[in-house]
């Protein structure tokens, strides 16, 4: 009896670890987003690195499963709508949207596109990481 009780005990704080992302760390925040691309990617356009590091973006999950997510250069700005979902460890953004009028088009090559992340739960905020980079998600004042 008493090793079923301690088992139960020990997935019960493996399933509460503060470390563990869910929905509740998304739903209703705002996000100041960084991004840390693999240097192999930048190294031959060091052009490309100086306007990634010149960008402020920013993520707004709402509790629906939308968002926007939006992006300063200077004074040029743009928001792009997204859906989100989170199972596991796993976020994804689909940043597919309903009107052909609102997909940038650029070189013909349209900006919509489905986006999978691991999430990971940092000391100052949240990180997703994919194959060629990392994006820091620090909260938003107050949040």
């Amino acid at each position: 009896m008493n090793r079923n009780l301690l088992f139960l005990l020990s997935l019960a704080i493996v399933g509460c670890s503060p470390d563990k992302v869910s929905e509740r760390d998304f739903e209703g925040k705002s996000f100041k987003a960084s991004l840390k691309v693999d240097p192999s990617l930048t190294n031959n356009n060091p052009l490309a690195a100086n306007f990634m590091a010149m960008a402020k973006m920013q993520y707004d999950f709402r509790a629906d499963h939308e968002g926007v997510f939006r992006t300063q250069i200077g004074a040029m700005s743009a928001e792009h709508p997204f859906k989100w979902q989170l199972k596991g460890d796993s976020l994804t953004i689909d940043r597919r949207v309903e009107n052909n009028a609102d997909i940038i088009i650029e070189n013909g090559r349209d900006f919509s596109e489905t986006t999978q992340h691991l999430v990971k739960k940092t000391e100052k905020g949240i990180e997703l990481i994919d194959k060629n980079a990392r994006i820091e998600l620090l909260p938003k004042d107050g949040q």
